[in-house]
């Protein structure tokens, strides 16, 4: 869906008008969808608390750009080694889910542009655009990850 968002705010002026009508049937087809997401989400979430260092969330994120950038294996093992390192980095700084609110988001903003910068070397320049915008739906807050889109 975060893949289908981002492609859908191209310029479909440089689309074919196969390419139109498959990205048209591709929103439809996720729209139908859309219902399965939000009860899988709202199941899946219920209880959920973020943690800055679980190797879950390293899992879900990786996962999540698997699916929305396309990634090949290499790409997928680099973005992982990305998180952990910063996961570890994060862990040296003090960061975890009791750090005070106030702490915590100025180090999650910088967690967040650090995984940009080093992510998006790895990606080629068609996957750092689409993930430019997934990227800009996940919602980093102290003690909440999520992910939003809309298209």
């Amino acid at each position: 869906m975060g893949r289908l968002g981002a492609l859908s705010k191209g310029d479909d002026n440089q689309l074919s008008a196969d390419e139109k009508a498959a990205l048209d049937a591709a929103k439809t087809k996720a729209l139908e969808e859309l219902p399965i997401l939000v009860r899988a989400a709202k199941q899946y979430d219920t209880g959920k608390e973020f943690n800055p260092q679980s190797e879950q969330l390293i899992d879900e994120v990786t996962c999540l750009l698997y699916g929305a950038l396309n990634l090949d294996e290499q790409q997928f093992g680099q973005v992982y080694g990305v998180m952990e390192k910063i996961q570890q980095e994060s862990k040296l700084k003090g960061l975890s889910k009791d750090t005070p609110p106030a702490d915590a988001a100025a180090a999650m903003k910088q967690v967040m542009d650090q995984f940009k910068t080093e992510a998006q070397s790895i990606l080629t320049p068609e996957q750092a655009r689409i993930f430019g915008e997934v990227i800009s739906h996940f919602e980093l807050k102290p003690g909440n990850f999520t992910f939003n889109f809309n298209f």
